[in-house]
Order: structure tokens, then sequence, then C-alpha cells
């Protein structure tokens, strides 16, 4: 807990997370710079929150309000990170893009049809969209299994994934689409 104080001093006022109450949980907005860097489910408890804010930050916190309480924004805007891609290899990179230019709120793709659209093996794109760096900006939860289950979500947050899909107006019989 100390180290998280000591790192949390050297903190600029444009850095930190910011943090979205949901239904499901907290949703944290990783800011370093006064720019999104990454999202998560998952977080820490660091005091210190940001105080100045890029214009691209403040767009994006506002458009995750607002998609946490209807479950529709667009954020085909948002320019995704270098660091989010970092060590991926291209044709995930592609898959990142495409989820987020072109599969909108209420709208599903199967991990088969995702990897012949960017010319990726499933399991390849399977372990990497386990492990998106920006969950809800990159819609990886609209990714569903070929057999129409919901598949996995962020490393055991299924509930989050099964409660996105219904915001969006999705419906499931158990976990079948």
């Amino acid at each position: 807990m100390e180290l998280l104080r000591d790192i949390e001093r050297n903190f600029r006022d444009d850095t930190g997370p910011v943090t979205i109450r949901t239904p499901v949980g907290r949703f944290t907005i990783w800011l370093l710079c006064g720019d999104v860097r990454w999202t998560s489910w998952d977080t820490l408890p660091f005091r210190k929150r940001p105080t100045q804010f890029s214009d691209a930050s403040k767009r994006i916190i506002s458009e995750l309000r607002q998609y946490f309480k209807t479950g529709w924004s667009d954020f085909g805007w948002f320019e995704i990170p270098k660091f989010a891609l970092l060590l991926k290899p291209e044709e995930v990179v592609r898959a990142f893009v495409f989820l987020k230019d072109n599969v909108r709120p209420g709208q599903l793709i199967t991990y088969n049809e995702l990897a012949d659209i960017v010319g990726a093996e499933p399991p390849v794109l399977r372990a990497h969209i386990q492990n998106n760096r920006l969950p809800v900006i990159i819609p990886c939860h609209r990714v569903i299994r070929s057999d129409g289950r919901m598949g996995g979500y962020q490393r055991g947050h299924d509930d989050k994934k099964y409660w996105l899909l219904k915001l969006e107006g999705i419906r499931f019989k158990g976990d079948i689409w």
C-alpha cells in the first residue's frame, strides 16, 4: 500500500483513475498525461484523481457515462492509443479497429466471422480479445461464440458481458443468443 502512495505522490494533475459507477460494479478509465490509456473493470485504491483533462478524455468520460445509462454511444471517433495495441499481431490490431468502428451497440459478431474479416486464427483472436485493455470502447463484449453462446469476457467478468449486452437490447436464453 505504501508503494501505491509513493507512486501517487508523483502523479501529475492529469494522471490517474476516473471511476464510473455502474449497476455491475465500478468501471475505471485510466488517464496518463490527460489522455485515456486503458479502461478496466478492476480498481486500485488510488485516492488522487486527475484535475486536468484533454478534450478527448473529457469526451470519452462523458460518452462512457452516457453508454452506461442508455446502452448507446459511438466510440468510432476515438483513436486507440498505441499502448493498448502494444505487442499485438497486425490482424488483432485490425480486429480491434474493426470492432470499434463497425460493430454497433445491439449487434453481435462471432469469433469466426471476425477472424475471417481480419485474416486471423480464431484462437489467437480469442486470446487477445480476452486481454483487451479498452473494454467497452473496443466492444469485445459483442463477440460471441459460433454456437450462439456468450463466451468469456475480461478474465472472469462474464456477468458484466451479459449486463452490457442486455443494456444494448440483446436477449439471451440462459447464455445462448
